[in-house]
């Protein structure tokens, strides 16, 4: 089994990122341009051949953990133990940021910041009167998924035990006669998300039901000596605000001093709609 090395990115460097992207999170819905972006170690990341790349993105996928036990019990049960024979050597741990609400149930060992970089207690939070980002060590998965077939059956094998509530083929909510949500009884026990992140990477240029294509952007430091920035990765996914987010990475380029990619991604409708997307 390969080694899961995590990120030991110094404090100080972390803290010059969350200076600089935690403002674009903003303090009012219509000043924010990104809701969430994870922080690689480039060496971790390895180049893979395959016709759909799926990620799968959890805080919760450690090999000890019971939502990793209860994922691969699952693809035992879907038929799809051989898209994971590989799977520890494709797993990455992954420095996560995003937009929180104090209500939401954040994975253990959450730090939780102002849009300007300032550390709040867990108690601070719900007395707090401003936008709050959480992070994390999460990780994401690779699975590597070589045709249509085994696509549906690990989609179907996600829709009917990673959402919390009842989703049809198409992504969205199926509702109740007065308009509800629809709790699912067959989601996971353990450390179970409302709604999952799953994206793909695919070269058969067809759709793929209940998932919208949207933007991945990548960032990393222009010419820098500092062997921190050189391997320090920065991604962020967005969709209606990507051209917002471009149009600041270009106005403020020596803010930023950084060069960016963008690539497109399929990612799960309601991941985008309830979150990337939120005001």
């Amino acid at each position: 089994m390969a080694e899961i090395r995590e990120p030991c990115f110094p404090e100080n460097k972390i803290q010059e990122i969350r200076e600089i992207f935690f403002p674009l999170v903003g303090e009012e819905p219509k000043e924010r341009i990104i809701t969430e972006f994870n922080v690689y170690d480039t060496r971790e990341i390895k180049d893979i051949n395959a016709v759909f790349q799926v990620n799968y993105l959890h805080s919760n996928l450690g090999k000890e953990e019971a939502h990793r036990q209860e994922f691969e019990k699952f693809i035992s049960e879907y038929g799809l133990v051989h898209l994971i024979e590989n799977i520890d050597e494709n797993l990455l741990v992954r420095h996560a940021d995003y937009f929180t609400q104090p209500y939401w149930e954040d994975p253990e060992h959450v730090r939780y910041f102002t849009t300007k970089a300032k550390e709040l207690s867990k108690n601070e939070v719900f007395d707090y009167d401003g936008t709050v980002i959480a992070e994390s060590k999460q990780y994401d998965m690779l699975i590597c998924v070589e045709n249509r077939k085994d696509l549906r059956q690990l989609m179907k094998m996600f829709r009917k035990h990673f959402y919390l509530n009842d989703i049809d083929s198409y992504g969205r909510y199926i509702l109740d006669k007065t308009k509800s949500k629809i709790p699912n009884d067959d989601s996971v026990k353990n450390d179970p998300w409302d709604i999952p992140l799953i994206t793909i990477d695919y070269h058969d240029k067809r759709r793929v039901r209940g998932f919208k294509k949207i933007k991945q952007v990548n960032l990393k430091k222009i010419k820098s000596e500092d062997f921190w920035d050189e391997i320090m990765l920065i991604s962020s996914l967005t969709d209606k605000r990507y051209r917002l987010f471009i149009e600041e990475l270009k106005k403020n380029k020596k803010k930023y001093n950084m060069q960016f990619k963008n690539f497109e991604k399929l990612v799960n409708r309601l991941f985008v709609d309830e979150y990337i997307n939120r005001d």
